[in-house]
């Protein structure tokens, strides 16, 4: 996969963020994260290499095993660290 943008690494951080925000303050939201974390992050617009950088920073990593990858495709130090409460 090629490597993406600064600007486009950066709008998917503000969603991860948008999504931490929202389960901190909204229990129902948290509750479907924890029940479907790949769909609610699908639904919040993350791209799937992004929802596999962020399921392996959650320690989710056997819920999407198929699609584990060895390298950050953000290639940050973390692409969930605003995520890393819940």
């Amino acid at each position: 996969m090629a490597a993406i943008s600064k600007q486009e690494a950066e709008q998917i951080r503000t969603k991860i963020d948008a999504v931490a925000q929202r389960a901190r303050s909204d229990g129902a939201y948290m509750s479907q994260f924890k029940n479907d974390p790949v769909g609610t992050l699908r639904a919040a617009g993350l791209p799937d290499p992004a929802i596999v950088d962020v399921m392996r920073d959650e320690g989710m990593e056997g819920e999407v095993a198929g699609y584990m990858r060895s390298e950050c495709w953000l290639s940050c130090p973390c692409t969930a660290c605003c995520v890393t409460s819940f």
